[in-house]
């Protein structure tokens, strides 16, 4: 009887083990639909998601840079450094990944004064068409939402401890 308990113990923690990632993703999913933004920020780990943001911007605006005058170059990856901080800091919100994950077209920012202003029309949150998710790592987890334009957004989970928590967010153009 013991040893029937043992391997019910040992076959319940396995499952929690690999079922944890997909139960995160789905409460991550009902906290965005409800707009409970304490509850999604809870699984996110925002100093280092903002510090990924930041590191994906500074590369975009470096590669962009390539191949013009190099005094505009470093001009504009100067700027680009400066004002990527600010971008990420007000868009990289537990509001904004919940319009993220809910799939809204907009964006919200907020303003000196701590107003929130939409940067697009109001708009009905579109529903994704292609949900995916999957083990990249033993650590990592990643969920791909790919939308109606076929624009591909992968969230990307870590695991920290028993726990797991969105580190990352991917825009990647198919």
């Amino acid at each position: 009887m013991i040893r029937f308990f043992s391997v019910l113990i040992i076959i319940a923690g396995l499952g929690w083990v690999v079922g944890s990632p997909y139960y995160v993703a789905y409460n991550m999913k009902l906290a965005a639909d409800s707009q409970n933004s304490d509850k999604l920020a809870s699984y996110v780990d925002f100093p280092q998601l903002q510090a990924n943001a930041k590191q994906q911007l500074d590369s975009t605006i470096a590669a962009q840079s390539q191949g013009q005058n190099p005094m505009i170059a470093v001009l504009g990856q100067g700027l680009g450094s400066l004002l990527s901080d600010k971008i990420i800091e007000s868009t990289i919100t537990p509001a904004g990944l919940s319009e993220l994950l809910r799939g809204a077209n907009k964006v919200t920012v907020k303003t000196q004064s701590g107003d929130q202003q939409p940067t697009a029309p109001q708009s009905q949150p579109t529903p994704n068409n292609d949900v995916s998710f999957g083990y990249k790592a033993w650590d990592k987890f990643t969920i791909d939402i790919e939308n109606q334009t076929s624009r591909l957004t992968q969230l990307i989970l870590t695991r920290q401890g028993v726990t797991w928590k969105l580190t990352d967010v991917r825009f990647i153009k198919s």
